[in-house]
């Protein structure tokens, strides 16, 4: 018997005179089944302790001849391999128990050590299938914010074109009032027929403003379900997000159970942000040393990755990433984002100033808002911002007299408007 760590060869002869027969069986380490054995018959030639043996195939060499020599009890073979070298096996004497013992043992250590390898290639295949997994979940989550951030960008027009149908309501609404006041004054002054015709044309000039409101509310009907369908949209987002945050939060605890560490960041899809400086830069490094790769401007909206110290990490197009100063940034929690933030907090800067139904000075006057008002700010128009009032009246404000405040404003669901405590 003779053995080597991936197999073991047991070589049986008998001999007659200078003649010798029997076989070589070879028991070898196999990855599919344990183990797998071969025999070989075995005849040759014996001259003293000289020995020639003829044989099929040898320990897993197509050698047809091996020559070799007893000694000490021990038969002692060598044949040239494949490369050359001249390869020598010993065979000890021993018997066909001690052979099935010696198969037996080296059929347990193989199951054995082939049974850890196939659950270390499975741990390692299941890890690598959970981490896979990690990742495309993140790169949804990344998608998602993004393409939340564009909703964000299309509810916000949608909610400028609602605010400016509903001033021109109102302007409508005020043109009825004054042609109004105008047709009854010309009625109760008309003496002569042609008085009273001209009051009877006055009379339709306010039928004529009153459909130029009806044209407008119908307006707002359809700014109105634009926003619906904007909000909704977010929702939607909104839903698939908070969905693949917990599927990325159970991936990372199936991986941690398996014994590894992956990172990912806490706030990962969390947070969406809103430009609140003048203008800032999307750096290629959470640096300010590092290259540029665009300048945007105040009120564009962000997809956050997460928060690095002093910065930001943003989505850009392609599956990109880009770094913003956080100083820079106004961050909005993702489940608030929609129907419960309806305006940037604002602050009157100036001792007095108005908020009129329009741009122009000679608008009405809706209210006069004080130093330190607070005010929620809903949109701009050139030199104004749109203010959304408590009782949902909207009108405007020039710029210039508020300051912007790193807050949201909510709505209650009874409409209330919530203005959180500025911090001076």
């Amino acid at each position: 018997m003779t053995a080597q760590p991936t197999w073991i060869a047991y070589l049986r002869i008998t001999q007659t005179g200078s003649k010798v027969t029997g076989y070589l069986q070879y028991v070898n380490a196999d990855n599919q089944t344990y183990t797998r054995s071969q025999r070989s018959d075995v005849q040759g030639s014996i001259s003293g302790s000289a020995i020639t043996l003829k044989l099929d195939s040898f320990l897993g060499y197509s050698i047809k001849e091996a020559d070799g020599e007893i000694s000490g009890g021990k038969l002692i073979l060598e044949f040239p391999n494949s490369g050359g070298h001249i390869d020598r096996y010993t065979f000890t004497s021993t018997t066909s128990t001690a052979w099935n013992r010696a198969v037996s043992n080296f059929e347990a250590h193989w199951k054995s050590a082939i049974d850890s390898q196939r659950k270390q290639a499975a741990l390692l295949a299941r890890k690598q299938a959970v981490y896979n997994e990690c990742q495309r979940t993140l790169s949804e989550i990344y998608q998602y914010q993004y393409d939340l951030v564009a909703k964000m960008d299309n509810l916000e027009g949608c909610k400028q074109q609602l605010a400016m149908a509903r001033l021109v309501v109102a302007a409508r609404k005020e043109d009825v009032k004054r042609a109004d006041d105008v047709a009854t004054r010309a009625e109760q002054a008309a003496i002569t027929d042609q008085e009273k015709i001209h009051a009877d044309v006055l009379r339709t000039q306010v039928d004529v403003a009153k459909n130029y409101v009806d044209a407008a509310l119908n307006n707002v009907d359809a700014a109105q379900d634009h926003v619906n369908n904007a909000l909704d949209a977010i929702d939607v987002d909104k839903g698939r997000l908070r969905q693949e945050r917990q599927r990325l939060q159970a991936d990372m605890e199936a991986y941690h159970q398996l014994g590894e560490h992956i990172t990912f960041q806490p706030n990962t899809g969390k947070y969406v942000a809103q430009v609140s400086a003048a203008s800032t830069k999307i750096r290629v490094a959470p640096s300010e040393d590092s290259g540029i790769i665009r300048e945007i401007k105040q009120g564009t909206n962000l997809a956050i990755v997460d928060i690095y110290g002093e910065s930001c990490g943003v989505i850009l197009p392609g599956a990109k990433m880009g770094y913003v100063s956080k100083d820079d940034l106004h961050l909005l929690a993702i489940d608030d984002v929609g129907r419960k933030i309806r305006g940037r907090l604002g602050i009157v800067t100036v001792l007095e100033t108005p908020i009129t139904l329009g741009p122009d000075p000679a608008s009405r006057l809706l209210i006069t808002a004080k130093r330190d008002t607070n005010v929620c700010i809903i949109g701009t128009a050139d030199e104004h911002y749109l203010v959304l009032l408590q009782d949902a009246s909207i009108g405007f404000i020039k710029r210039q007299n508020v300051r912007l405040l790193d807050a949201q404003v909510t709505q209650d669901e009874d409409g209330k408007l919530n203005m959180p405590k500025p911090a001076h």
